[in-house]
């Protein structure tokens, strides 16, 4: 009886450590949610706009123009990108840009207006 007791309490505890393991590895996927108007802080104070709209759609204002463009967006936290598809029915045509959020309010992306300079930053 007692070493019944034993194999059930052994298993009970390598089932815990296995689910433990396999949950730090999902919390490595996670992606903290990216929504509402962030503005450019840097390098340009003010110069672009990223509007996250819909849960899966963002908006990208460069001030120049005025216009924004929408695209459906997917974030890859374990390589710091952003994928971003401007047509859907039309496979393989997207853009992927580094991403990488840094808390809830700020993020840094790839400069999608100025190719001279690398990184801009948004605040909300």
């Amino acid at each position: 009886m007692l070493k019944n007791l034993k194999i059930i309490s052994f298993l009970l505890i390598l089932g815990f450590v296995f689910s433990c393991s396999s949950r730090g590895d999902e919390a490595g996927d996670f992606v903290p949610p990216v929504s509402g108007q962030f503005h450019e802080i840097s390098p340009v104070n003010g110069r672009a706009r990223v509007d996250f709209i819909d849960g899966n759609k963002v908006v990208l204002y460069p001030k120049s123009s005025g216009f924004g463009t929408q695209f459906v967006f997917q974030i890859n936290s374990n390589t710091n990108t952003i994928i971003l598809d401007d047509d859907l029915s039309i496979p393989n045509k997207h853009f992927e840009y580094y991403f990488k959020i840094i808390n809830s309010n700020k993020f840094e992306m790839t400069n999608f207006i100025n190719q001279e300079e690398a990184i801009m930053t948004f605040e909300k």
